[in-house]
């Protein structure tokens, strides 16, 4: 995506290989007229997990990074819900250095049945996510950094998992 680090807009194409998996937020910021990146809906800490299945399917889930100090739905208005928390699940695509995301669920019904475009850099273990939302007729340019999570390991289930039964550890 043309920016701040790209201003040729060079950035290579993506390969859906390559997005495969899971990714934890690093930034979420608006673009200011002057190229610098300001808070974003979320304040200053978000935090976020955008998963990109094999299959074409993905999730997304943010909220803001300040929620467990009591802080949950400090902003409000049609960026942002009452509750700090913002998600969808979509299918996907890759189309040259876009991705595009057909929204199924989310907490914003506006989203519903749309296509979002997000323009996209993958660096370093660093995928940089660009798109541009109209709040109250006017566009704003969002960018969101995600990392790559490293792979986990889980220990075998309980035997009551199977039936429903969650244990306290």
């Amino acid at each position: 995506m043309p920016g701040r680090d790209d201003p040729a807009g060079e950035a290579a194409l993506l390969s859906p290989a390559e997005l495969v998996g899971a990714w934890q937020l690093v930034e979420y910021g608006e673009l200011r007229a002057d190229g610098t990146l300001g808070e974003g809906p979320l304040g200053p800490r978000p935090r976020g997990v955008l998963i990109y299945e094999p299959h074409g399917h993905m999730s997304v889930s943010m909220m803001r990074g300040d929620a467990a100090s009591g802080a949950v739905g400090v902003r409000t208005g049609p960026a942002v819900s009452s509750t700090g928390f913002m998600g969808y699940a979509a299918t996907w695509r890759v189309v040259g250095r876009r991705i595009l995301h057909h929204v199924q669920v989310s907490t914003h019904a506006y989203q519903l049945d749309q296509e979002l475009i997000r323009e996209a850099r993958l660096e370093e273990g660093r995928l940089t996510l660009g798109g541009t939302v109209v709040l109250a007729g006017r566009p704003r340019h969002r960018v969101l950094v995600w990392r790559r999570s490293a792979p986990r390991t889980h220990d075998p289930a309980p035997p009551d998992a199977a039936r429903g039964v969650v244990h306290e550890r």
